[in-house]
């Protein structure tokens, strides 16, 4: 308001520049938006000069808008994440975070970002963000936060005994995020199509048998079970039989029998068909002499069943002498024992003057046998003997 001789004229500026129409005594500043803020003066003229006001300062305080809201986030328990709201007003803005349903203030959650550390499943909920100001408040969007948990097992396989072409079932159980994803394996090896909870091995054979666990996994991590052992139990099952050789005077002879069972199978040998005092896979026979001379064989046994080795025959290496011959349909045949490894050429003659070589053949166990396939009916002699 202004004195002077009438009639007085007003108008009114806005930072400087003349505001159109607004000449009365009061400007009012309809609906005030940021726009409108700054330093507002009046020009009050008559015939007699000019006189400028005071500047007034119009502050328009601006209620908070959020511009960014937090967004849903997924972790792994023991892991960080960090949730940010972003918002505009007239500052000074004030940043409260809160949780749950219904949502409640977080201690000390006061500024834009919420860090969570080494987050755990009571982390996991809803979050937002309330932004306040002199000019009012604003809520964010809801956030949720998931805390995946590595899978822990919880039921271990445990060992089984069936027996050969019976069925073996092992089970294992976890924990955590869903979904669990299982792997059976065998030792190392993962078992194709195997990723059930249970695992089934039909039919077992005596290649089923060895250790079994499961790998359990999700988004968080994996877990392996403990090992669980499949014992397949089947009748003893030999592999290599005992052999036919010839032994030095003196000298300790060997044979030996390679056989598998489960349970651990037991061992008998035999001489002659008698039961001697030998009860290992292997039978040692000291200072090897004449009456030693004969047939051996082991009857191998388990609660399942038995099997019994061929006879295998242990001679004397020396002298080389002849074990049997015989003459059939114009062949003739000649069996000799000497010393193993060694070479033997059989020859023949009519007049025991003159000797025909007809074969040299290396006596690998010391037992050889000698066919001549086109021997005349008569007047034929034949011999063997160590080559020089």
């Amino acid at each position: 308001m202004g004195t002077g001789s009438a009639p007085l004229n007003y108008q009114w500026s806005f930072g400087g520049s003349v505001i159109g129409g607004a000449t009365n005594t009061a400007y009012t500043v309809s609906a005030a938006q940021s726009g409108n803020a700054g330093s507002y003066a009046c020009v009050v003229s008559n015939a007699a000069g000019t006189a400028t006001s005071a500047t007034a300062v119009l502050t328009v305080n601006v209620p908070p808008v959020i511009t960014g809201n937090p967004t849903n986030q997924s972790a792994n328990a023991g892991t960080s994440m960090t949730l940010s709201c972003q918002a505009n007003g007239t500052p000074p803005l004030a940043y409260q975070w809160r949780a749950g349903t219904p949502a409640t203030n977080l201690s000390s959650a006061t500024t834009s970002s919420l860090m969570l550390n080494n987050v755990q499943t009571n982390n996991a909920g809803s979050y937002l963000c309330m932004v306040t100001n002199v000019a009012g408040a604003v809520t964010s969007s809801v956030a949720v936060i998931t805390v995946n948990l590595a899978p822990t097992i919880t039921t271990d396989p445990t060992n089984k005994t069936v027996s050969l072409g019976a069925d073996a079932a092992f089970s294992c159980s976890a924990s955590g995020t869903a979904p669990l994803n299982y792997q059976w394996r065998m030792g190392t090896t993962n078992l194709a199509g195997a990723t059930n909870t249970t695992l089934l091995v039909a039919g077992t054979k005596t290649t089923s048998a060895g250790s079994y666990s499961c790998v359990v996994s999700n988004v968080a991590g994996s877990a392996t079970s403990a090992t669980a052992i499949l014992t397949v139990n089947f009748a003893p099952v030999i592999s290599l039989q005992p052999s036919n050789h010839t032994v030095a005077p003196n000298t300790t002879g060997l044979l030996a029998v390679t056989a598998s069972g489960s349970p651990n199978p037991a061992f008998q040998w035999k001489f002659n068909g008698t039961n001697i005092g030998a009860n290992s896979s292997a039978l040692s026979i000291a200072s090897f002499q004449s009456a030693n001379e004969g047939s051996y064989q082991v009857v191998v046994s388990n609660s399942l069943g038995m099997a019994t080795s061929a006879a295998a025959v242990l001679l004397l290496n020396s002298p080389i002498r002849m074990l049997s011959y015989g003459f059939s349909s114009n062949q003739f045949q000649l069996q000799l024992a000497g010393s193993m490894g060694s070479n033997y050429v059989f020859e023949s003659s009519t007049n025991f003057g003159v000797w025909i070589p007809l074969q040299t053949n290396l006596a690998s166990n010391g037992i050889i046998t000698f066919t001549d396939t086109n021997a005349p009916v008569k007047n034929r002699y034949y011999r063997g003997h160590v080559t020089p």
